[in-house]
């Protein structure tokens, strides 16, 4: 999770809203936010067996299986992958009896989102029926998979403020406050999403 103003965010999210959010990635998906494998797959083919019957799972499958069949956001996810994948999950929710909303207007695409952020607290029934569609945030950025995730989240501060927007990071790497010369509106700009988006995916690529 990711703590930013004094509001926690899940990795996927954070790459959602900065698209961190995006994330997202959300989406961030991931993340902050995919996994760190440059763009690519990121997994290893095994080569089958030439004994008949006896052939290895692949790396895909393998890391399918430890997911649970969700879908994993990677680092440098899209904008329009992590909403897409958040949109399917959003969507079961909401045929579930989950508290999600579909967005209406000639331009939202169908779209769904969840109402306020109290409405993350989904009924339990939704939740399991639809937990295949939640997508996993990037492992790089999940302090429980990365054992680098400490430097990595240094570097991604030290990327922002050098990029000139004064952040200060939170002790213990959950997040980060803002200078107080930052304006509420210059947060939410196109420019300083883009400059944490971008720093993201440089210090945990």
């Amino acid at each position: 999770m990711l703590n930013i103003k004094g509001k926690s965010l899940p990795a996927e999210r954070r790459a959602a809203v900065t698209f961190a959010v995006v994330t997202v990635v959300a989406l961030g998906f991931t993340g902050c936010g995919g996994s760190g494998d440059s763009g690519g797959s990121g997994k290893k083919h095994e080569v089958a067996s030439l004994e008949k019957g006896n052939k290895k799972p692949s790396a895909a499958a393998s890391s399918a299986d430890a997911d649970g069949g969700r879908p994993r956001l990677r680092v440098d996810s899209t904008e329009d992958e992590v909403r897409a994948l958040y949109n399917a999950y959003y969507s079961c929710l909401q045929q579930h009896g989950g508290k999600a909303e579909q967005v209406t207007g000639p331009k939202s695409g169908g779209e769904y989102v969840l109402g306020s952020p109290e409405d993350e607290q989904q009924p339990a029934e939704a939740v399991k029926a639809c937990e295949k569609k939640n997508p996993l945030p990037p492992p790089e950025t999940d302090p429980q998979q990365n054992p680098n995730y400490a430097e990595n989240f240094r570097a991604w501060v030290a990327c922002i403020n050098d990029r000139g927007l004064r952040i200060k990071a939170l002790p213990d790497g959950s997040g980060w406050n803002w200078d107080s010369s930052i304006s509420e509106e210059e947060k939410g700009s196109a420019r300083v999403e883009k400059i944490i988006r971008d720093c993201e995916i440089e210090a945990f690529k």
